[in-house]
């Protein structure tokens, strides 16, 4: 009988072992992912993405969504100092290039 107790808990702890192990590797392979950038993670199906907190040089977002603007308010797109194209309001640009 204490043989067969002994043998439960050496399982148990095992089955605890290998759990730890398994989610220790998926985290570490996950950081190695995220330093080499590796651009599979935005559609994995395994990773599921919540919030971008940081995004290296260069960026930028493809798919947003329509926003509504103030009626009568004109824009014009404006390249910004980085490269990008920019949205402002036709007054602002106006008064920017005087």
């Amino acid at each position: 009988m204490q043989y067969g107790a002994w043998f439960v808990a050496f399982a148990f702890l095992v089955t605890i072992a290998i759990v730890v192990a398994f989610s220790l590797k998926r985290m570490v392979e996950l950081d190695l992912r995220l330093a080499r950038g590796d651009i599979a993670l935005l559609d994995s199906d395994s990773h599921r993405i919540n919030e971008v907190i940081r995004a290296p040089m260069g960026s930028r977002i493809d798919a947003t969504p329509n926003s509504m603007l103030t009626t009568g308010v004109q824009m014009v797109p404006v390249m910004m100092p980085n490269g990008t194209v920019g949205l402002m309001p036709l007054s602002a640009f106006i008064q920017q290039q005087q």
